[in-house]
């Protein structure tokens, strides 16, 4: 295909494919061009025009499909719009000539189609430039329209549509015409016409003024019959061209002056009237003395009816909000009239009544609920309750007991119910929308709990009275018979029931098989038992459109109205059913007939097989005894019932029976399958696939498929090929035994031929249906069958006529199917329509339908994260827009910023005070829940910059970057409009929204507070913003002054005072729930402020060392800093006393509330602290959102206290409610009134720890991570101080519990800082338990003395085998985590991928920051792990610590620029020295077995290096470190064996001579450390082997002085390391050894004429060296005379230097006395040194 990639069509490729494939090139070929053609050069057209009009007019007579000629006619008028246009003509003509060909064959009609294509789109593209050809093209297609079939008609009909849109009023000569040829298209037999003609009206009468004007009863007339036995499409398209029609005859004035001679002006009124007539009196409304219209025996057709309401729905919105606000109480009352008392005939019975009621409400829920915003609804809602208000005063009248001889007369009131009915539907709409912005409406919005509370005592009363009176009533009761008589009475009533069992499913069968029954309930039936996806094969009416509940009643029968309130009152009280915004419950015959259904589903599996059959059977005589539609109506009953049958029998993993019941469940199915129903065809292919998962049986299933298949290939009828076509995708979904690629094979076979039937689009449809299903579901078996597919798919993409809807429907999910099988590789993901984003929004904000909704937040979701970056200042503005609604509604609050300066108010009021201009708000009066999304996209466009970069948080970058290149955009330039957003919707009057903009200004906060204002040194740039805060403003740190400080903290001291008042202080126009909510928020803000404070208190003394390091100027900031971090902790110390109280409810509440469902009855029946019993499942979402902040808190307070500290009154009821948090789930009788402090203590532990754990262990998926980590954290500071600690050292089960929970988090959560945070607490953990296996083993020795240490019990885990429990262990537990996370960082650690082509061996890894941290983490814990062993213990796990160790270091040993350790590595050096260090590495049990694993484990380490010699990645350093590190660290006999020390000082002397001066550097650091060993066995060999070597590399200094600062270091760190050698040096050595060493250091001394003219690095080589030449000399006075006298160069050389020296500290002192000033500066830094 990439051959037809090219301007001019490839024709040499082209003529060398088959048919179809040409077919396939062509459209390719067009694809291209018209991508290409747009952006071609208008001269590099003009070049190839006319080749190309060539091969596209050729292109012509070939046929082409309906998408090719499209696109055919698309390029045409590119090309000559942008080119010449001096051939247009001739191509018209030739359009022309085709179309009035006489040939009328089948296979000439589509060459036809794309002439009358062509033109139309050339008319469009080129329109008045063509002059008056037009009068001749449209005269001849509409002659040729005379005699046209419907693909004809459809085509001609759009075709006139693109003419008159390219013409405009230049085609007024023919308007006319076309008119008279649209009128009859809009009745035509075909749907699709009629949908081509409503479009083509509709262009036309944008210039056709006689349309809204002379000629406008004639359309209405028009439409109203179009709407006749129309279907879901047309009665849009119509209803649309009727509801523009009439809004533009109201709206328009005359502009010519021979326009007004002939305009008609029309009313409002009249328009109602108009609309009404149809309404009422349908398409013959207009003959007013209709005898049957009269006498009240014609009724209105339901089509007419709906297409009607759909048209005042177009009409209103035509005509927009602002008009709607205006004119609402005339349109209210004329919509209301329709079915009030002025018109009898629209309610005169039960189904026109609910017909006419379900219109009216649907054109008020999408007209005041859709166009309206919620300033216009309170509006619109206080109007609607107007109206109610009349009419309850004229119900309430005709209903007094002062009318009693008209009250028998109810004709006015049923007729005014049906108007209250819609009314307060509406009204009620309109109130949930709004939410608490509704508050106005409403006095009182207690609901729950509080109503029901005044009938409780009648409840109690009544439920009192069921159960004996008193003690001695019931053993009265007792006494009445013996067990044998209670056991005799059971069983007999168990008996009673097993019989009338039976009769119970006779009189299910009756009422499912009753055969006068003229109801067809398989509109409220079926679609349940069908699979949802099936339901798209049956029409737009079953799914969840704009317009479903209106359309939905004609899906029924002519005698079924659909659901209604009045056939059930009570289930006003019950949830509406999924897609429905009101209850619908059913008519009573209906409703019995589901309910059998149901129930039969239940009992037939718990039937005996034997009954079985007899009832299968009794259901296949009743339908034989039928015919005609109460057939079918029986059938459907049987359907439904079976199929609940077995979904109820799939469910429980029960059997059908034997072959017998499964024949004749079979046989009722089968003869379903092939009903004229296409709903009970559809349930029936269901009911097949569910009984061959019931059956269970691949011989049964592929039976089941047999017989499919041989019915498909004989039947030639639609119902019979489209029912066992559905059958066999059906059976693919529960698979069974047709898995197996022969039937495949001829399901896909078969399938291919029924998608290719032309003849009948619904065989097409079902068959791509099928097809679909089975490629969706036959997984890997289907890639053979994909290229086919596809093949197929763009075939009849090509070819099938637009007008078949359902057929491209089926295509786009075999398509979409096809795309999922394939992966990305077929998607197209760039999305660049401009302002896209934007329409979304607004559809978002019209839109009802809530699934659509969602539909729509998730697309703008994942164009967020796509594009947000990029496009910033974009979508800031959007949600800005949307956001700036919010001042419509409310005056912000205002700032108070009287002790701020004037230049802070302009700059609060500029930020906080939205714009008043409604040219800036394109997004009229949003709803608030979408500004509650756009509060959300905010935050969502923060976190996405957060991932970005740091510039987007950093103002000086941002500025840096932003003038280097002006395209750039930065989040922190845009600072002003995030708080201002927050701001604007924080202070709405939704409660939702107010809380999204409080939190979008809390995480405004978090992430902006820590940015230096660049103007300010010492201040932050969000400081001009301070006069809008609460806690996170607070917990922040943005506020530094102390009064700012202390006025905000009486906002969190004013609510605490409110919660401390408890409930009866509650306001009382806060429901419970509410009150909760309210509670728990101020008691996690002041957790919150609490947190920061601690936090910043405990940083403080870092923060304070830093600080003595910089400038004057900066320590007054940091002393505002401190000030403020003291401040904060000082104002919440004052009340921690009561707020540690409330926290401690608040957890006790939670952890009640996060009991199972079992435990329920342990609940307190009063409810809890902050909830009461009747709002328990309220007040979850409430706790859920505030415990893990508030958990946080408490374990920090605790750790404060460090667990001493017990409040006198703890145990005592303190609070006003009756349940305190140590007083809960305790019987009052038993309570103790005071506890010890060692119980409220272990009270407090294991309550923190019991929520921790029950949280940790499965946290929801939709658990914050700020959830998880604060937990984390509280259990760390929890495990900060002793006595915690002592609890869980104690408790082994515990500690392995609690270890094996953060495994599985860690397993879970793939974020760095959970996983950091988990590895924390492992780290106290095993801390503690070292703590405990310490103090046992203290104990043991003071009780024992020490005389006795021989036969002390071995303490630690192992004990005296080694052994260690999975399960039970915690050093096995450990050891698990720490492998896990070192794994997953570094896989080759596991030698079972060492081998994986995977894993690439000897390849080093470079981990990424967390990872490091995370890896480092491990090796701490793992170091620690020996300590809580025995020493057998320590043994067993001792090869697995060092292998971890040793591979960590082998696998990140890399060279960094810098010459820098990795992290990783030093913390790997780091655990190994903690772990050679340990105390079992010396004790006697455990000396020897460690001696020897110490000793293998420094053989690996030197045989890492000899692996890695080829690799050149290897870093020296860290193996010489460890190295070390054993020799170090040790006990001398692990490292003295002559072949190990040998192996070590081969790798220091060959690290000697390296090129490179920092390994040198270190290597002398190492070897310095070495010579030092207190052990001479362990220091001499080194020293015997490597002096020499260093003393000779000192040595040849003299020759090659140092270039550089690294080779000076090397020199240097020499010089200390023979210094150090002469010192430690024995005394027969010394003096030979100082000798050598003068005569080296002396070389290095400049004299006075060098010095001047010398480098930086010899000049400090000179002076290191002539200062330790004045230390060495009198220390070895005697060796240095000695040698001086000898050596009178030496002598000469070194007076000189000395000299040299002097006059350079005479030159520097006349400097400083010169320039006094900087005496201080230089004074310190010699100092320093």
């Amino acid at each position: 295909m990439e051959l037809a990639h090219s301007l001019l069509l490839n024709e040499e490729a082209y003529n060398q494919l088959g048919g179809f494939q040409k077919a396939e090139f062509i459209f390719e070929w067009l694809q291209f061009l018209e991508k290409l053609l747009p952006v071609t050069s208008r001269a590099d057209i003009r070049e190839n025009q006319k080749k190309l009009v060539e091969q596209l007019t050729s292109l012509l007579n070939n046929s082409p499909g309906p998408p090719t000629r499209r696109l055919l006619a698309k390029n045409l008028a590119v090309i000559y719009s942008t080119g010449d246009t001096f051939s247009v003509y001739q191509t018209i003509d030739k359009c022309n000539e085709l179309i009035r060909s006489k040939d009328d064959s089948p296979s000439y009609l589509p060459t036809k189609l794309a002439a009358v294509v062509c033109l139309g789109y050339l008319y469009k593209k080129l329109g008045r430039i063509l002059g008056n050809s037009f009068t001749d093209t449209v005269g001849n297609v509409l002659k040729a329209m005379k005699n046209a079939e419907s693909q004809g008609r459809y085509e001609i009909m759009l075709s006139l549509q693109n003419i008159l849109n390219g013409l405009g009023a230049a085609a007024i000569p023919c308007h006319r015409d076309i008119y008279k040829a649209a009128r009859s298209c809009l009745t035509d037999r075909s749907m699709a016409v009629r949908c081509a003609a409503a479009k083509c009206l509709l262009e036309l009468q944008d210039e056709a003024v006689f349309m809204w004007t002379t000629d406008l009863d004639s359309v209405v007339t028009l439409c109203f019959k179009s709407f006749e036995g129309s279907n879901y499409d047309v009665r849009l398209a119509v209803s649309k061209l009727l509801g523009t029609v009439l809004a533009r005859a109201l709206t328009s004035k005359p502009t010519t002056a021979s326009t007004k001679h002939n305009f008609r002006r029309i009313s409002l009124e009249e328009v109602m009237e108009l609309l009404g007539t149809g309404f009422l009196r349908g398409s013959c409304g207009f003959l007013r003395a209709s005898g049957d219209m009269l006498k009240g025996t014609s009724s209105v057709s339901r089509d007419v009816r709906v297409g009607i309401t759909q048209a005042y729905v177009v009409f209103v919105s035509t005509l927009g909000a602002q008009w709607l606000e205006r004119n609402f109480s005339a349109f209210l009352s004329h919509i209301l009239e329709l079915v009030s008392q002025s018109h009898p005939k629209a309610v005169q019975s039960p189904l026109d009544a609910l017909g006419c009621r379900r219109c009216v409400s649907f054109i008020l829920r999408a007209t005041v609920g859709g166009l309206l915003g919620e300033k216009a609804q309170i509006a619109a809602a206080k109007e609607i309750c107007q109206a109610i208000w009349k009419l309850k005063k004229v119900v309430d009248a005709a209903m007094s007991d002062s009318n009693l001889e008209t009250r028998l007369n109810t004709t006015d009131v049923t007729a005014s119910q049906h108007v209250l009915v819609c009314a307060l539907q509406e009204l009620g709409s309109l109130i949930q929308g709004l939410g608490t912005t509704a508050a106005p409406l409403l006095q009182d919005s207690s609901t729950g709990p509080a109503v029901v509370q005044h009938h409780l005592p009648r409840i109690l009363l009544l439920w009192k009275c069921i159960f004996p009176s008193s003690p001695k009533d019931l053993e009265t009761e007792k006494s009445r018979g013996d067990s044998f008589t209670w056991q005799v009475t059971l069983e007999g009533r168990a008996g009673a029931l097993c019989g009338s069992f039976c009769a119970v499913l006779k009189e299910l069968v009756a009422d499912l098989t009753v055969s006068d029954s003229q109801i067809d309930a398989s509109t409220f039936l079926l679609p349940p038992l069908c699979h949802e996806s099936d339901l798209v094969l049956l029409g737009p009416l079953l799914q969840e459109t704009d317009h479903r509940f209106i359309e939905e009643q004609l899906l029924l029968g002519s005698n079924i109205a659909g659901g209604s309130l009045e056939y059930d009152p009570y289930s006003i009280y019950e949830k509406a059913g999924k897609g429905d915004s009101v209850p619908k419950p059913l008519p009573p015959a209906l409703s019995v007939i589901s309910a059998a259904a149901r129930l039969f589903g239940v009992m037939f599996s718990h039937i005996a097989e034997s009954h079985r059959l007899q009832v299968l059977e009794q259901l296949l005589n009743a339908i034989k005894q039928t015919k005609g539609s109460r057939q079918q109506i029986v059938q459907l009953h049987v359907v439904a019932a079976l199929s609940t049958s077995l979904k109820h029998l799939a469910h429980c993993k029960g059997s059908l029976g034997s072959e017998e019941v499964r024949r004749s469940a079979l046989a009722l199915v089968m003869g379903a399958l092939e009903s004229n129903s296409p709903l009970l065809r559809c349930a029936a292919a269901e009911c097949l696939a569910r009984l061959a998962q019931v059956v269970s049986d691949s011989a049964f299933t592929a039976g089941l498929a047999q017989v499919s298949f041989d019915k498909l290939k004989s039947a030639r009828d639609v119902v019979s090929r489209t029912g066992h076509s559905l059958a066999l995708g059906c059976l693919y979904r529960y698979l069974g035994g047709i898995g197996s690629t022969q039937h495949l094979n001829a399901c896909v076979g078969i399938l291919y031929t029924l998608s290719q039937d032309s003849t009948s689009p619904d065989v097409q449809a079902w068959a791509l249906h099928s097809l679909s299903l089975i490629v969706d579901l036959a997984g890997p078996l289907y890639h053979v069958h994909v290229e086919p597919t596809l093949s197929l798919v763009l075939m009849l993409l090509l070819t099938v006529p637009p007008a078949y809807a359902e057929v491209h429907q089926s295509l786009g999910r075999c398509l979409n199917t096809l795309i999922t099988t394939l992966g990305p590789e077929l998607q197209d993901v760039n999305i660049r329509e401009i302002g896209l984003e934007g329409a979304l929004l607004g559809l978002l904000d019209k839109e009802l339908d809530q699934r659509l909704c969602q539909d729509i937040k998730e697309t703008l979701t994942h164009m967020l994260t796509s594009m947000a970056v990029e496009k910033l200042s974009f979508w800031l503005k959007l949600c800005k827009d949307v956001l700036a609604a919010s001042a419509d509604f409310n005056t912000v609050a205002s700032v108070d910023t009287t002790q701020e300066e004037e230049t802070a108010k302009v700059d609060d009021a500029a930020v906080l005070t939205p714009d008043s201009d409604e040219r800036f708000h394109p997004f009229r009066n949003p709803r608030w829940s979408t500004r509650v999304f756009a509060a959300e996209c905010v935050c969502k466009i923060i976190s996405q910059c957060e991932n970005a970069g740091n510039a987007h948080f950093d103002i000086t970058l941002a500025q840096e970057r932003k003038q280097r290149d002006s395209r750039d955009d930065f989040l922190v330039l845009h600072l002003g409009d995030l708080v201002r957003m927050a701001f604007m919707a924080a202070t709405d009057h939704s409660d939702q929204l107010r809380l999204s903009g409080l939190q979008t200004l809390q995480i405004v906060v978090r992430k902006f507070a820590a940015v230096p204002e660049p103007e300010f040194p010492g201040h932050v740039i969000l400081e001009q913003y301070q006069a809008n805060v609460c806690s996170a403003w607070i917990a922040s740190g943005v506020v530094s002054d102390l009064n700012d400080l202390r006025r905000v903290h009486q906002l969190l001291v004013s609510s605490l005072v409110k919660v401390q008042a408890g409930k009866e202080a509650q306001n009382q126009q806060y429901n419970e729930s509410t009150s909760t909510m309210e509670i728990l928020a101020v008691l996690k803000a002041w957790a919150e402020v609490y947190i920061v404070a601690v936090e910043k208190q405990k940083n403080q003394s870092d923060a304070h060392n830093h600080c003595l390091k910089i400038a004057n100027s900066a320590e007054e900031s940091y002393r505002d800093v401190t000030f403020s971090a003291s401040g904060l902790l000082d104002l919440v110390q004052a009340d921690i006393g009561t707020l540690s109280k409330l926290w401690l409810a608040a957890l006790q509440d939670f952890a009640l509330l996060t009991l199972p469902s079992e435990y329920a009855s342990q609940l307190p029946a009063e409810g809890g602290t902050f909830y009461t019993a009747e709002t328990i499942e309220n007040a979850r979402p409430h706790y859920y959102n505030s415990w893990a902040l508030i958990l946080y808190a408490t374990a920090l307070w605790l750790t404060s206290t460090g667990f001493i500290v017990v409040d006198p009154d703890e145990g005592v009821t303190n609070l006003s409610r009756p349940v305190t948090p140590t007083t809960m789930c305790q019987d009052s009788s038993t309570r103790p009134l005071v506890k010890s402090p060692e119980d409220v203590n272990t009270d407090r532990f294991h309550l923190i720890l019991g929520i921790s754990v029950e949280f940790l262990c499965s946290p929801r998926s939709d658990a914050a991570m700020e959830d998880i980590i604060a937990c984390l954290r509280a259990l760390q500071a929890l495990l900060d101080i002793p006595w915690p600690r002592s609890k869980i050292g104690g408790d082994q089960e515990l500690g392995v519990e609690l270890l094996n929970v953060l495994h599985r988090l860690i397993l879970t959560r793939e974020s760095p800082d959970i996983q950091l945070a988990a590895l924390e607490v492992v780290r106290l953990i095993l801390f503690a338990a070292q703590e405990h296996v310490k103090e046992k083993r203290r104990s043991a020795e003071v009780d024992d003395g020490a005389a006795e240490k021989e036969t002390l019990p071995e303490f630690g885990e192992g004990k005296d085998t080694g052994g260690l429990v999975p399960g039970k262990s915690l050093v096995f537990a450990t050891l698990e985590l720490c492998v896990c996370i070192l794994v997953r960082q570094l896989p080759q650690l596991n030698p079972k991928l060492t081998c994986s082509p995977a894993v690439q061996p000897g390849k080093h890894l470079l981990l990424s920051e967390d990872g490091s941290r995370l890896v480092a983490a491990a090796l701490v814990i793992l170091s620690d792990v020996p300590a809580i062993c025995s020493p057998e213990g320590s043994v067993s796990v001792l090869p697995t610590i060092l292998y971890l160790i040793t591979g960590v270091l082998k696998e990140t040993a890399v060279k960094l620029r810098d010459g820098q350790l990795p992290l990783v590595v030093a913390a790997s050096l780091q655990a190994l020295k903690g772990l050679l260090s340990s105390p079992m590495a010396r004790a006697e049990k455990s000396r020897t077995a460690w001696t020897d694993l110490l000793r293998r484990a420094l053989v690996t380490v030197l045989d890492c290096w000899d692996q890695d010699k080829e690799l050149q990645e290897l870093d020296e350093v860290s193996l010489l470190t460890a190295i070390t590190v054993f020799v170090m660290s040790t006990t001398p006999e692990v490292t003295t064996v002559e072949c190990l020390q040998e192996r070590c000082i081969e790798k220091f002397k060959v690290t000697l001579d390296s090129k490179d001066p920092v390994v040198q550097y270190k290597c002398y650091q190492l070897l310095h450390s070495i010579f030092q060993h207190p052990n001479k066995t362990v220091s001499y060999p080194y020293i015997h082997s490597l002096a020499p070597s260093i003393v000779g590399k000192l040595q040849e200094t003299e020759k090659a002085k140092p270039e550089n600062a690294a080779e000076l270091q090397v020199i240097q760190e020499g010089i200390k390391v023979v210094t150090a050698l002469t010192a430690t040096a024995e005394e027969e050595h010394r003096a030979h050894l100082v000798a050598c060493f003068l005569p080296i250091l002396i070389s290095f001394l400049l004299d006075e004429n060098a010095l001047v003219s010398a480098t930086n690095s010899a000049k400090n080589l000179h002076e290191f060296a002539l200062q330790n030449l004045m230390q060495i000399g009198p220390q070895y006075s005697s060796v240095f005379k000695k040698l001086m006298a000898s050596s009178p160069t030496l002598k000469a050389r070194l007076e000189s230097a000395v000299k040299g020296n002097q006059e350079s500290i005479k030159v520097k002192t006349n400097k400083h006395v010169k320039n006094p000033g900087k005496s201080s500066s230089i004074q310190l830094k010699t100092n320093f040194l």
